[in-house]
């Protein structure tokens, strides 16, 4: 696990280590998974910049709907 001190307040719940993540993780810099990093993907795909700014929820969003289809370098 990539963030075991997270893991002993919320438990390995996926729900609640979503909801933190979602909350708290990403605001504090955390990477929720090994194959997506947020500031790699803003790197790689300027693009983007325009469209979310600086939305880090939505560039989640968008790659999860969108970029992994496209084939977008995320990590």
């Amino acid at each position: 696990m990539a963030n075991p001190d997270i893991a002993q307040v919320t438990g390995t719940d996926p729900a609640a280590l979503y909801q933190h993540f979602v909350t708290s993780g990403m605001a504090e810099g955390r990477q929720g998974a090994a194959t997506f990093n947020v500031q790699v993907y803003i790197a790689n795909n300027p693009d983007l910049g325009a469209l979310l700014g600086t939305n880090l929820p939505a560039y989640y969003n968008h790659y999860l709907t969108q970029g992994q289809y496209e084939g977008r370098k995320a990590y």
